[in-house]
């Protein structure tokens, strides 16, 4: 294989490939007054190629080893990018670490920004189950009333919480916007009335809505963590606790994947689980017109902890392994991350170089995070000792 990527040039021009060949000559490091004089390059971008066209490992801050405990999160890393953590490190490294901003796509006239629907979505139901607190009809309604005064708060927050769109439309794209607020606010008001009734049907209640946690979280081993988390909605019933949280896309029983947690693709709601005391039953909840069609994904998963103790020492296992990329500094790519679909930072990134992916196969500070996709829910497949000389992810 080695023979075949060596014919590659990867980032060096064809014109170059007799440099890279030297580059490729472990041990040694080419005379800095060949970059200079040659290829007229300053001895930084020589020592960059020197560290990137290699094929044997060796730690370099050019394939994300920036070393030990370089950004510390003091007030906790917010859970959204622990779950890039663990999509792919390199692409939290560039967000996270090196702040870049991500490029949106452009979108047309016509279209609107996701993020932006699913902020207007998330207020409105924070207005409506606000007053709906405040009136104390959580305290025992019946479900006719608790349904009738959520869709008259509906109509009166609609303006509030879809005003930033509204603002941005164009005078003659309005009419057009008005269809697609309509068919939102269809689908919201199904679900209102799904979800009050089964609010009233557990009796009295109380919520508390958009609370922030931030606190740090035993991993076991010793390893805490500072982790931060906005809960959409807190539900007690008694001394249970319920934690509710709003998605306006995407498949919900993915999300639930309990062999997806393990894998540390899917953390939300374990990282919830924690930060709330360990116990709590966490669901998902879709709002819009994508689960109220027929045969599209159920609008409501509901996720109430492991089936044994070893998945749940595994997913705490998980955690660790991405604590300790943060702590050490590590932040590999990951070659078959599904994120790099959709990653506005796929063109600065080396996903397809092939010195790059060697480096990274032969990599040792970074194998327990290579092992974590071998993971599944089966006995035997939870914790890394037990994938030790396996094969496989499934």
């Amino acid at each position: 294989r080695l023979d075949e990527l060596v014919r590659e040039t990867g980032m060096l021009a064809p014109a170059e490939a007799g440099l890279l060949s030297a580059f490729a000559c472990e041990g040694q490091v080419p005379d800095p007054d060949i970059g200079a004089q040659v290829l007229h390059l300053p001895r930084r971008s020589l020592h960059m190629l020197h560290e990137t066209e290699r094929f044997r490992f060796g730690q370099t801050e050019w394939d994300g080893r920036i070393g030990p405990d370089a950004m510390v999160h003091g007030s906790g890393w917010p859970t959204t990018a622990l779950e890039e953590l663990g999509l792919c490190p390199l692409r939290f490294f560039f967000k996270r670490i090196l702040e870049v901003d991500e490029l949106e796509n452009e979108l047309s006239p016509l279209d609107i920004a996701a993020k932006d629907l699913g902020i207007a979505v998330h207020k409105l139901l924070e207005l409506i189950y606000e007053d709906l607190q405040q009136e104390g009809l959580f305290a025992g309604a019946d479900p006719i009333t608790l349904k009738k005064r959520g869709r008259e708060l509906m109509d009166l927050h609609k303006q509030t919480a879809f005003q930033g769109i509204r603002r941005r439309r164009a005078v003659h794209l309005q009419p057009l916007w008005r269809v697609q607020e309509s068919i939102w606010l269809d689908a919201a008001g199904r679900f209102l009335d799904n979800d009050l009734e089964a609010l009233a049907a557990m009796g009295p209640v109380s919520l508390e809505l958009e609370r922030y946690v931030a606190a740090p979280v035993d991993l076991g081993d010793q390893i805490t963590l500072p982790i931060g988390g906005k809960f959409d909605r807190s539900i007690r019933t008694g001394e249970a606790l319920r934690l509710s949280d709003y998605k306006t896309s995407g498949k919900l029983d993915k999300r639930t994947s309990k062999s997806e947690m393990l894998k540390g693709n899917q953390l939300q709601i374990p990282i919830y689980r924690l930060l709330a005391g360990g116990s709590p039953a966490v669901e998902l909840l879709g709002v819009g017109p994508s689960y109220v069609e027929p045969g599209r994904d159920e609008a409501r998963k509901e996720f109430t902890g492991f089936d044994r103790d070893d998945q749940q020492d595994g997913m705490l296992e998980t955690l660790r392994v991405l604590a300790g990329l943060l702590h050490y500094g590590l932040y590999p790519l990951r070659e078959d991350s599904k994120a790099c679909d959709y990653c506005a930072y796929k063109p600065g990134c080396r996903v397809n170089h092939p010195p790059t992916l060697e480096r990274e196969l032969s990599a040792p500070d970074c194998r327990d995070y290579g092992m974590l996709q071998a993971k599944n829910t089966y006995r035997g497949r939870t914790l890394l000792k037990d994938l030790q000389g396996r094969e496989g992810s499934k």
